[in-house]
């Protein structure tokens, strides 16, 4: 099974950047793009993603409502945070929130990618992809 990544992300030149790092990153996966919170809530409903990378804009209530309904709705969904605009106070609501990541703009996409890797639950396998190997 491979992974299902939902990008939101107002400025479509940041949300296809992102997008061509995920595609190198996890070539398996399938990428949906949205640019608006109701858009974003939809695809997650349709295709309940497992990862969702998410910038909440400036003064943007709908990306951070969605960040809760993702959360409340799918406590497992790994959720980044990729901030173009960042305060303190931001910061700490997100993480009140529950994202698992925050990253501020401009991140190397080496960092967004190292992320993804680090933190989705699927890992690649010869035969696709799977839940991370355990080793006691």
């Amino acid at each position: 099974m491979s992974p299902h990544v939902l990008i939101l992300d107002a400025d479509p030149s940041a949300a296809q950047v992102t997008r061509a790092g995920v595609a190198r990153a996890l070539p398996d996966a399938t990428l949906d793009v949205e640019s608006t919170a109701e858009r974003g809530w939809a695809s997650a409903q349709a295709h309940q993603p497992d990862l969702v990378i998410v910038d909440p804009g400036a003064h943007n209530l709908g990306n951070l409502w969605l960040i809760q309904a993702l959360r409340a709705a799918s406590p497992h969904t790994l959720i980044i945070v990729l901030a173009s605009v960042s305060t303190p106070g931001l910061k700490r609501r997100l993480e009140s929130m529950g994202v698992d990541v925050y990253l501020e703009k401009p991140a190397p996409l080496t960092v967004l990618l190292a992320a993804v890797r680090d933190h989705l639950p699927y890992q690649r396998k010869p035969n696709g992809y799977g839940p991370p190997e355990c080793s006691l």
